[in-house]
């Protein structure tokens, strides 16, 4: 589902200070859509280790593997 967040971003020199009301924020102050608007908005670089990192890999083809029992009963 889409949960819609929103956000207040302060200036350049302050964006570590920016608000969002999502749950990530009560508990370390500081969220991923904070950070995303600050990288996109190019308030901040991202590490370069971090473009290094596969977001996703693609299927293989064919039907999938049939599921092993969890449990064996002798």
């Amino acid at each position: 589902s889409f949960d819609i967040w929103r956000m207040e971003m302060e200036n350049n020199e302050a964006w570590k200070k920016s608000k969002c009301n999502c749950p990530a924020v009560f508990k370390h102050y500081i969220c991923k859509h904070i950070v995303g608007m600050a990288i996109r908005l190019k308030y901040c670089k991202p590490p370069s280790a971090a473009k290094t990192v596969p977001i996703g890999e693609k299927r293989k083809r064919g039907r999938p593997t049939k599921a092993k029992a969890a449990l064996l009963i002798q």
